[in-house]
Formats: C-alpha cells, structure tokens, sequence
C-alpha cells in the first residue's frame, strides 16, 4: 500500500499541472498580441511544458533505470525540446512578415 503512494502523487501532480497547463496555453490564445500578460502567460506555459516534460522523463527513468541508453535518450529528447520551444517563443517569437510590411 505505501508502495502507492509515490505512484500516485506523481499522477495527481502531473493531472494538476496538465489542467493548468491547458488553461495556461487557453488564456494565451486568448489574448491581445501587445499585451504585457501575454509575455508573462508565454513564460508560463514554457515553463510548465518542461516541467511535465521533465516529470516523464524522470517517471521514465525509474522505471528503466538498468536501462541508461534509454533513459539518456528520453532525457536528451525532454533537454532538446526544451531548448527548441525556447527558442521558438522567445528568441523567434511573433515575427511573423508577410510581403506587405516589407
């Protein structure tokens, strides 16, 4: 029974910071291109699709834990997407040209 309780935790963190997560991501959609919220909502679900990115990985790592390559792989894959969303958001951005503001 107390083996449950780690296992459990771990889902209802995750399903908590999902749900946040999607609201998060809604909010964003939601709002005015220039507003200061926005920015401050991007941070956000930045930050809260690497943490769940790195809670499965992590779940993922306990479990094949004799397996290093592949938890390597799994925690590479989590450090890569993270770098590229990263850099989609903030370094990117909202550059969004079309031929008329050339």
């Amino acid at each position: 029974m107390s083996e449950d309780i780690p296992a459990v935790s771990f889902t209802v963190t995750l399903y908590v910071f999902l749900m946040i997560f999607f609201w998060c991501v809604s909010a964003f959609e939601k709002m005015p291109h220039d507003s200061k919220n926005r920015e401050r909502l991007k941070i956000l679900v930045w930050v809260l699709a690497t943490t769940l990115s790195l809670m499965f990985a992590y779940r993922v790592w306990t479990m094949v834990r004799p397996g290093v390559a592949l938890g390597l792989l799994v925690w590479g894959m989590v450090g890569i997407t993270s770098v590229i969303t990263f850099y989609f958001f903030f370094v990117f951005g909202d550059k969004k040209t079309t031929s008329a503001e050339e």
